[in-house]
């Protein structure tokens, strides 16, 4: 019987996507205390989403609760169990129709999370017209 290989695969196909950004910004650590200032803020901010290093697909959830949060990994929920270190960006949307079909758009204080996350870790952080960004990986390799 051949030895189980697949941890081994999927950290050598974890390298291999990682290989092709320029800058890593996060680690196990610092992605938990972002995510709990997440988990814990004030602010009204309910909403994200977040883009994998393998994908090209944005998932659209719920901003990270308290009981998401584990030691390298999202629990089993909203979230799906994977590691942070496949989290390429989270990006908090300042306006959001949170229900289709209808024409209410909320508002978002993603300012007051982001000074929220500042006081929390150093990450790489940017504010634009439309979201708040956290990063993990930037400086995308042709």
């Amino acid at each position: 019987m051949a030895p189980d290989t697949s941890h081994f695969d999927e950290e050598q196909r974890f390298r291999k996507q990682a290989a092709r950004f320029q800058h890593s910004w996060m680690s196990n650590a610092k992605w938990r205390k972002v995510l709990s200032a997440i988990a814990d803020t004030q602010s009204n901010v309910t909403r994200c989403e977040f883009k994998c290093i393998d994908s090209d697909y944005i998932t659209e959830v719920r901003s990270p609760q308290s009981r998401d949060i584990e030691h390298v990994r999202f629990a089993d929920g909203a979230f799906q169990p994977f590691e942070y270190k496949w989290i390429e960006w989270l990006r908090f949307p300042r306006r959001l129709k949170p229900y289709p079909g209808v024409g209410y758009i909320a508002e978002q204080d993603v300012e007051a999370l982001r000074v929220e996350i500042e006081a929390s870790a150093d990450a790489m952080l940017t504010l634009d017209e439309e979201y708040l960004w956290l990063f993990g990986y930037t400086g995308r390799a042709g």
